[in-house]
């Protein structure tokens, strides 16, 4: 038995070899001997010793060697190698084991005789003894791998070539799949990256609709319809009859549902539609709707106009004009094309210029996924690769119509016209599914460089860009040769050029966008892609900004005192509603959008001065009917002269506007001139704190405190929440929140849930009324009477108002179915010193004038108001005895009583003669 002793560093194995009895050792030794022939050659001795020593020895001796393990005994070679195998998974080479024995000389072949040592040949070293140390086996691994596998293995060019040839492949389908995951997240990810759009209202086409002819037409030019003179053939045309006007209605999808494109009949007949017939069916129709027009986006500091498109809606000849020109071996590459770079390369080197591009279709759309516009080698590398995967998993048709939807078209003013569908509306005001072939053609060729070939500053360059792409599209055999000649021929046919602003209503659009973040809807999961469509009237939206602009730069040319300062120059606001549904037709929120964002309308905090006077009067008519009292009514008489009182421990002694007194004088007179002093002493007689409760209940919610000068509005108010106030007057007690939005559609059609207010009944109907008629006396005689130098036709009911020093002019005007607002002063208080009168009612005129406002409607008189003869001086129910009687209205149980400061006589009588003359 041999056991080897622990060498350093390695755990203790043991080794025992059992020899085979002498009887068998004939058979052994032949099998020893076989092998060591095997291995060794014949110069190796083929028998073995025939004594026991030697043959002990002889098996001890190096000169017996394998190529792994040799034993004669089977249970020596298993636990050799389960030792070996145990060795190998730890790491450790594998060694033989010895007992310790006595130095025995060494003979000519290397053995060692009497010391017990087996030697093993390894795979990788000779299995030897230290000589120094006399234990342990040491195994040359690393010399005999450079002596088995030499130097040619570790410099061999052929598999240096191999392994580098791996390793970039390895990398490159790495970065190809990070590509393909970042760039089919991307694509699927495109349309939801449409900003929401934000449309006006429709115009409803009704025999209820009070219209202007002209103003029609406007508005069929604004949506880019255009005039023809035989019949409408195609949506986007229309034509003027006698009397009538015949329109091809465009498609649209409204929040209700799909409408189709239809050609219309509508008669107009004084001022108001009469007839409206479908030209296909010969029905007749109740109403008809005229789409609304985009006004914006709510993409923040990025303006874009999009419009998505499907595929299978654009006409064959639009997609043909943009393979022709753009890709033409579009349908026969997978991504990239070898031949049209080797092209753009010839043609750009010949030309001396980048003349021609070598991108694909494909290629381009990765570009657009990546819009950082970072052009670098390795964002081109990645742009290839993404190019490549987009071909891989998504089909031709899908690649295009993304395409086709993401390229830049245009550019109009600070907005971006982006994808062939927006461009169909900026440049022709149509659908793309409508396009025929030069539109086509045009639109195909203004990709590759909408700045070189825009058609309203460049037609020349357009028109030659447009038949180039006829031309390629004929050599491709997408046209035929009369179809060339003939689209060759046809002119540019542009709409008008659109205003340079796309955001028509920029206040209006700030507002849209906070209230549907105050309405939760505009969360990153639903703001994207949807369709806002509002309330606003374009055409009044455009109207109210020539107005606010116009009359601003005229007062500061009529007035010194107005021209801009250091500090600021004049701004002035305007706002329109439905009174009977709060809808916001107009919203003007200062006079340059560009220079301030601040909406003047909804962020503004200004005293409304005599504008708050109406809610004192409504409160005291409210207040008497509620106490069945003639507490305060029209006939009421006040006294205008000199008052001084104290508040809140100082004195304060108001005045009129004009700095002058008229002694007694009605409710109604004194509403009417807007009489400082008289209102104050009717805010005493009603209750201060009623007047609060009346004016919260109206809508006013900015702080409001019960003190005397509350009647002359000395507390702020947001003009929003002012004009929405006045909605109870004009709709004769009921209360409308203002609101922007009719609904919100997401990307997929679904309608969206947008919070509604209801109407809110804030006041009685008699007790409205008769502040309406109060109201419109302003503007018959009072201080709103100039009002009808500019041309306004109707029925109106309106005040004005002025603060201290003129820091603020405003005036309300309203109708059955119009109420606006106009305001003009200085962001920083400077003083206007000049009233609503002058400068706020002008802005009010103008608008109104041209808001198509149905001059047949009036306000019918509510029951429970009855109608007396009052005495002029006393305000009490006029006898025969009175000498001067006039009509006035009152809440049925309000009527003052009989007058009784008269006596009658031939002093009466004459009184009346006197009065009737004067009158």
């Amino acid at each position: 038995m041999w056991a080897r002793r622990r060498s350093p560093g390695f755990p203790e194995p043991t080794l025992t070899v059992r020899l085979p009895r002498l009887s068998s050792w004939n058979e052994a030794q032949e099998g020893a001997a076989r092998r060591i022939a095997a291995r060794t050659g014949p110069s190796r001795p083929a028998t073995p010793p025939t004594d026991a020593r030697a043959r002990t020895s002889a098996l001890a001796s190096s000169s017996w060697s394998a190529p792994d393990r040799v034993h004669t005994d089977r249970d020596v070679a298993s636990t050799m190698k389960t030792k070996a195998d145990g060795r190998r998974r730890s790491g450790h080479p594998r060694r033989a084991t010895s007992s310790p024995s006595p130095a025995a000389p060494v003979d000519g072949r290397g053995s060692m005789e009497g010391r017990g040592i087996i030697s093993l040949r390894a795979r990788h070293g000779t299995l030897v003894d230290h000589p120094v140390r006399g234990k342990g086996v040491r195994r040359k691994f690393m010399a005999s791998i450079r002596k088995e596998r030499g130097a040619w293995w570790r410099f061999d060019p052929v598999r240096l070539l191999l392994r580098a040839g791996l390793a970039v492949a390895l990398v490159l389908a790495g970065l190809l799949t990070l590509a393909s995951i970042d760039a089919n997240w991307r694509f699927a990810h495109l349309e939801a990256a449409a900003p929401a759009r934000v449309f006006s209202a429709p115009f409803v086409l009704s025999d209820r609709v009070a219209v202007v002819r002209e103003d029609l037409f406007e508005r069929l030019a604004r949506l880019g319809y255009r005039k023809i003179d035989g019949h409408p053939s195609m949506p986007g045309e229309y034509s003027v009859r006698f009397r009538a006007l015949e329109i091809f209605l465009n498609a649209f999808n409204y929040p209700t549902g799909r409408v189709e494109a239809m050609p219309v009949r509508v008669k107009i007949g004084f001022g108001r539609i009469g007839h409206i017939e479908n030209l296909s069916s010969g029905e007749d129709l109740e109403r008809a709707l005229i789409e609304p027009e985009p006004l914006g986006t709510l993409s923040g500091s990025v303006r874009e106009e999009r419009l998505a498109v499907s595929i299978d809606d654009l006409p064959k000849h639009l997609l043909d004009a943009v393979v022709a020109v753009e890709d033409r071996r579009f349908y026969r590459h997978s991504g990239i094309d070898p031949r049209a770079l080797a092209r753009a390369l010839f043609a750009n080197v010949k030309s001396g210029e980048v003349v021609q591009g070598g991108s694909t279709i494909t290629q381009q759309l990765a570009k657009n996924l990546y819009p950082s516009g970072e052009r670098t080698l390795t964002r081109k590398l990645w742009e290839t690769l993404a190019a490549l995967s987009l071909e891989a998993l998504h089909s031709k048709s899908e690649i295009l119509e993304r395409y086709l939807n993401q390229i830049y078209m245009a550019q109009r003013g600070p907005t971006s016209i982006i994808g062939v569908g927006a461009a169909s509306g900026h440049y022709f005001g149509k659908d793309a599914r409508y396009l025929d072939l030069p539109e086509a053609a045009l639109v195909a060729g203004l990709i590759q460089s909408p700045g070189r070939y825009h058609p309203y500053r460049h037609p020349r360059e357009a028109l030659e860009r447009r038949n180039l792409v006829l031309r390629l599209m004929r050599d491709e055999g997408f046209i035929t040769e009369p179809q060339y000649d003939e689209a060759r021929e046809a002119p540019l046919s542009l709409r008008p050029e659109p205003a340079a602003d796309a955001r028509q209503a920029p206040y209006f659009i700030d507002f849209v966008a906070q209230q549907l973040q105050d309405q939760g809807l505009r969360d990153p999961a639903s703001r994207l892609g949807i369709r806002v469509f509002t309330t606003l009237d374009p055409l009044l939206q455009a109207r109210a900004d020539k107005a606010v602009d116009a009359s601003l730069k005229q007062y500061e040319r009529a007035y010194t005192q107005l021209r801009p300062l250091p500090g600021g120059e004049i701004q002035g606001a305007f706002v329109a509603l439905n009174p009977s549904d709060g809808s916001i037709l107009a919203m003007v929120g200062g006079r340059n959008y560009g220079r301030s964002q601040f909406n003047r309308i909804t962020q503004a905090h200004r005293q409304p001065g005599s504008a708050f006077k109406p809610f004192v009067y409504l409160a005291g008519f409210q207040k008497a009917q509620d106490e069945r009292t003639p507490l305060f009514t029209a006939a009421t008489v006040l006294d205008d002269s000199p008052l001084e009182m104290e508040v809140s421990g100082h004195p304060w002694a108001p005045q009129n506007f004009d700095q002058e007194y008229r002694g007694p004088v009605s409710a109604r007179q004194a509403l009417a001139l807007s009489l400082n002093v008289p209102t104050i002493r009717a805010a005493e007689t009603i209750g201060l704190r009623d007047i609060v409760r009346m004016a919260r209940r109206c809508g006013i919610e900015s702080p409001l405190q019960p003190v005397p000068s509350i009647a002359l509005g000395t507390f702020e108010v947001v003009p929003l929440e002012m004009v929405s106030a006045f909605t109870t007057i004009a709709t004769l007690g009921t209360r409308a929140w203002p609101r922007a939005i009719i609904a919100v559609v997401d990307d997929s059609g679904k309608v969206m849930e947008v919070p509604t207010h209801p109407p809110q009944e804030a006041a009685t109907p008699q007790a409205s009324y008769l502040t309406l008629d109060l109201m419109r006396d302003v503007v018959r005689y009072g201080t709103g009477a100039a009002i009808w130098s500019y041309g306004v036709e109707g029925e109106f009911a309106g005040k004005t108002g002025t603060t201290d020093e003129g820091r603020d002019a405003w005036f309300v005007g309203f109708t059955p179915d119009f109420l606006g607002l106009a305001w003009v002063g200085f962001d920083n208080n400077r003083p206007l010193r000049l009233g609503g009168s002058a400068l706020a009612l002008p802005i009010w005129a103008q608008v109104a004038r041209g808001a198509g406002i149905d001059r047949g409607r009036r306000w019918e008189m509510p029951s429970g108001i009855v109608e007396e003869e009052v005495d002029s001086t006393t305000g009490l129910r006029a006898t025969a005895r009175c000498p001067d009687s006039t009509p006035e209205i009152f809440i049925e149980g309000t009527e003052p009583p009989e007058c009784d400061q008269h006596q009658g006589g031939f002093e009466s009588w004459a009184t009346r003669i006197m009065n009737w003359f004067r009158h």
